[in-house]
C-alpha cells in the first residue's frame, strides 16, 4: 500500500467512526459502504472482514481498517484471501493481543 494509499485509508477511518466506550472505532453501516465501493461479493467482502478484525471484538480501530482496506486491495489485485491473517499483515498494536504463530486464523477466539 503506497503512503497515498494509506492516508486516505485513515482520512476515510475517521469520516466513518465515532466513539464506543473511549474508543475510536467504526460505524458498520459506513464500514460496509466502504467495503461495497469495492463491488466484491459479500462472502468476499464478509470474510475481508472477520480478517482484519484482528481482536475479534466486532468492531474495527483504525489500524484494522486499514488493514480491511489493504486486503481488500490485495483481492481486486487478483490474488486470493489467505485462509488466516498472516503474521506479518497483524498490526504492531495488535501483535501482543494475538497468539505467536504463523497467522492468526478468522475463526480464532
Amino acid at each position: 500500500m503506497s503512503c497515498v494509499q494509506c492516508c486516505c485509508c485513515v482520512w476515510v477511518f475517521y469520516v466513518v467512526t465515532y466513539r464506543f466506550e473511549g474508543c475510536v472505532v467504526c460505524c458498520i453501516a459506513d464500514v460496509k459502504a466502504e467495503m461495497m465501493k469495492s463491488q466484491l461479493p459479500n462472502s468476499v467482502l464478509g470474510k475481508i472482514y472477520r480478517l482484519a478484525d484482528v481482536d475479534q471484538d466486532g468492531l474495527l480501530d483504525a489500524d484494522e481498517f486499514a488493514l480491511m482496506m489493504h486486503i481488500i486491495a490485495i483481492k481486486l489485485d487478483g490474488y486470493d484471501l489467505p485462509p488466516s491473517l498472516p503474521s506479518h499483515l497483524v498490526p504492531p498494536s495488535k501483535r501482543e493481543k494475538v497468539q505467536p504463530t504463523s497467522s492468526v486464523s478468522e475463526s480464532a477466539s
